[in-house]
């Protein structure tokens, strides 16, 4: 249904629901970036506002640290070995809530949808979303190897941080 969308109703609708469409499987990563970043920004201006006022909750902070880590991570450039133009991160999660506030976020490096190799980087289940700066520096460097290993082939890596261990194991035993 969304590739039947003109822009100006896939813009009405990610501009109205971004945060569902952000959580949704199944549309596009690319608009699924659309609409995490403009979750994202949200967050973090009004966050930060909280921060500056000097009326920021206590349970919010992890929230903040979060939202600024992806922040972050998504300022990194990766520069295709191959074709040496810029590769730009997709921001495919980004909840900074989930999970008791240690946070979920993904960031692809490629288009996952339209990468002829897919690769996820899954790094823990301790790790916070505050890791994902340096996380995505194994992400980025999947990416590489992979174009360089195959420069015919396209390449997606994905960083994915947050995942709900206890709750996958407890529907598995069911």
């Amino acid at each position: 249904w969304w590739a039947k969308l003109t822009p100006a109703e896939s813009y009405a609708v990610l501009a109205a629901t971004h945060e569902e469409k952000g959580e949704a499987e199944g549309l596009p990563a690319e608009v699924r970036d659309e609409a995490n970043r403009a979750l994202l920004i949200s967050d973090l201006e009004a966050l930060e506002l909280l921060e500056s006022e000097g009326r920021l909750p206590a349970d919010l902070q992890d929230t903040l640290d979060n939202a600024r880590a992806a922040n972050e991570a998504l300022g990194n450039l990766v520069i295709d070995p191959v074709t040496s133009e810029k590769v730009p991160p997709l921001l495919h999660v980004y909840d900074p809530d989930a999970f008791g506030g240690d946070g979920a976020v993904a960031i692809a490096y490629g288009n996952p949808d339209t990468a002829d190799n897919v690769a996820t980087i899954v790094p823990g289940t301790t790790v916070k979303g505050t890791s994902i700066t340096s996380d995505a520096n194994n992400a980025e460097n999947v990416y590489t190897s992979a174009r360089v290993s195959d420069p015919k082939a396209s390449a997606a890596a994905i960083i994915w941080i947050g995942y709900d261990v206890a709750n996958k194991l407890t529907n598995r035993r069911q």
